[in-house]
């Protein structure tokens, strides 16, 4: 996972899934529409 130009976080899909704190499992969860604890979001 890169942000600003470096990488900031490594591993597979479902490890960094895993990560509930990771900048990928937050954005992955936003395109998903649920917040990173997999509650939907409210609109």
């Amino acid at each position: 996972m890169m942000a600003e130009g470096r990488i900031v976080e490594t591993g597979t899909y479902h490890e960094l899934l895993s990560r509930p704190q990771s900048l990928f499992a937050e954005l992955h969860h936003m395109q998903d529409g649920a917040d990173v604890h997999g509650c939907p979001t409210e609109e």
